[in-house]
């Protein structure tokens, strides 16, 4: 502040003062304050007479020096930094002396902090730069070994180390850096849900490729010990979860019987993410190798052979599914399609001939002519049947195009039905159960040649076969016709039995010896029945107006004697359909 004193009283005018300086006068005397005084232009360039001291606060040592203390959150070089600057300013910085003692156990108390996060969090990094910023700093070393000890620190670098090593591995176990406890992306999972088989809750399969994906995974415990050891170890996470899985695979393998892999996938590490995935790439597929062998040797003891399984480990740069087993799918006598769930011989199933002629017509039974080769696929078709643990329908193929007459076609037809009946058959005497069984005869174009005449669908609980749209379920009636005749008492034993329709003759159904030889029941076109050989009525043993009605049938000719035949009519079914009620979903029938 300039002393009054100095200033020469220049009368009664205002003092004329240059720009910069404070006018004083006396008290009585009017004087003006300069504002353009207040921010000079340049404080470096001209002397500034007269002016009051400005303080720069962000750059007084005292000042920011109090707010590094009262900051929680004050980095370690930033206390460093102000506590070199005073100590090397000489005397032109001054804080006091209490100041500079207070900001020194700060750095002291961060110190002993920052290395004690960077040991428990195996941070070798910061523990080494801590390590060298007090070798090179004196006043640091000074400063710390009042809280830290650096033999201490020395003695437990190995620690740290190998806790380091522990942390780059997890970080690259099953996605380079993820922190995550689903191996596989939960888009992928999704999906293998919606592919899942009823009866099958953890797992997805395909009978064709034989690839099993789990749709539950099994985790695996991350700890650090797994991850500190040069040998790697495997333990479940949830061993309850693991066997549920594990339990699944192994009855998947008692159904097929088949050698598969079991596949634990390795992520490659991110670059982008700071993971070096070449250090420890080696350990890692050990890891992953011990985890596959793991799973081995859970399945082996709950049943499943060792030697029908081979550990195998496989690495991946995207989202795929990190576990899953591959099997070995070897069908010696089918072929299966999984698209469109239709199981075609590969084998040929052969029939025992049945002759059809003028004079003798066989039984249209249905026998193998082959049965142990019939018994092996029916076998194998078991095996698929078993899987999807669905209804399955046996399609027998309708090849034939040209037949004799009505009466060949209707045995014709009779021998296909017979014939898919007795696949059914043979797949409920094997383990299928009844109610899941249909067959049915399909015409299908082009040739078949002998032996392929069938194929077998699996079918969803929808009532159409796995992988088809259509969903309308076909209608039938049901098989084998609707009556039959029973004949007793006559004195000719060859028309004794059981007649059963085998088409049309004069506008009305005739018949034929279910035993398929000569004797047959026509209409004649003078309006009498008759039992004659081959539907001619000039053969005629025994005639009546009725079929089985109260008029007594009689010799065709006066010179005969004998028993006279008793004609019965027996319904069977009223020809409507029947709903099978077990097929849940589905439209099929049942005599």
């Amino acid at each position: 502040m300039p002393n009054i004193g100095t200033h020469v009283k220049r009368g009664n005018e205002p003092i004329q003062v240059q720009k910069g300086e404070i006018p004083f006068t006396t008290l009585d005397i009017p004087h003006t304050w300069n504002k353009d005084a207040i921010a000079p232009k340049d404080y470096q360039a001209s002397f500034q007479r007269f002016q009051p001291r400005q303080l720069d606060k962000s750059k007084d040592a005292t000042h920011v020096i109090t707010k590094l203390l009262e900051d929680k959150e004050a980095q370690l070089g930033d206390l460093r930094g102000w506590y070199n600057q005073v100590a090397e300013s000489h005397g032109k910085v001054r804080v006091e002396t209490r100041l500079l003692m207070s900001l020194s156990r700060k750095i002291d108390a961060v110190f002993a902090e920052d290395m004690r996060c960077a040991i428990e969090t195996s941070d070798i990094e910061t523990v080494e730069q801590l390590i060298k910023e007090v070798d090179e700093d004196p006043i640091l070393a000074m400063i710390v070994k009042r809280s830290t000890s650096m033999e201490n620190v020395q003695a437990m670098l190995p620690k740290v180390q190998q806790g380091n090593v522990a942390k780059s591995r997890e970080g690259m176990d099953t996605g380079g850096g993820r922190d995550t406890r689903r191996a596989s992306s939960a888009e992928i999972l999704r999906t293998l849900k919606r592919e899942k088989i009823k009866g099958w809750e953890h797992i997805t399969f395909n009978p064709e490729t034989g690839r099993l994906n789990l749709v539950t995974e099994i985790l695996f415990a991350k700890k650090a010990s797994v991850y500190t050891k040069d040998n790697p170890s495997a333990e479940f996470e949830d061993p309850e979860v693991a066997e549920a899985v594990l339990q699944e695979i192994a009855r998947l393998y008692a159904i097929f019987q088949m050698p598969f892999e079991v596949v634990q996938v390795h992520k490659k590490a991110y670059a982008s993410k700071g993971v070096d995935g070449g250090v420890h790439e080696e350990w890692l597929q050990d890891l992953a190798m011990t985890r596959a062998t793991r799973i081995i040797d859970e399945l082996q003891s709950i049943g499943v052979p060792k030697a029908a399984m081979t550990p195998k480990v496989e690495m991946t740069e995207r989202s795929v599914v990190m576990q899953y087993c591959n099997f070995t799918m070897s069908y010696n006598h089918i072929y299966f399609h999984s698209q469109s769930g239709t199981i075609s011989l590969k084998t040929k199933v052969l029939w025992e001939k049945r002759l059809y002629s003028r004079d003798q017509q066989d039984i249209p039974d249905a026998q193998f002519a082959e049965p142990a080769v019939a018994s092996k696929v029916f076998s194998e078709v078991m095996k698929i049947a078993k899987f999807y643990k669905s209804d399955v329908d046996v399609v027998f193929h309708k090849t034939y195009s040209n037949c004799f007459d009505d009466e060949h076609k209707q045995w014709l037809d009779e021998l296909n039905d017979n014939r898919s009946e007795k696949v059914k058959d043979d797949l409920v005497e094997i383990g299928l159960p009844d109610e899941k069984v249909e067959a049915r005869v399909d015409v299908v174009d082009g040739e078949v040649e002998d032996g392929l005449a069938f194929h077998i669908e699996i079918v969803q609980d929808s009532g159409t076969a796995v992988g088809r749209k259509d969903t309308t379920a076909s209608m039938a009636g049901p098989k084998g016709p609707d009556h039959v005749l029973e004949v007793n008492c006559c004195g000719n034993f060859d028309f004794n039995g059981t007649f059963k329709p085998c088409g049309m003759h004069n506008e009305q159904v005739k018949y034929r010896h279910t035993g398929g030889g000569k004797p047959t029941i026509t209409y004649g076109a003078d309006g009498f029945w008759y039992m004659c050989v081959n539907h001619d009525t000039r053969t005629g043993v025994y005639k009546c107006r009725e079929l089985a009605g109260s008029e007594a049938w009689k010799h065709c000719t006066t010179n005969n004697s004998g028993l006279l035949p008793i004609v019965k009519k027996v319904v069977l079914h009223n020809g409507a359909p029947t709903l099978r009620s077990s097929r849940t979903g589905s439209v099929s029938f049942a005599q």
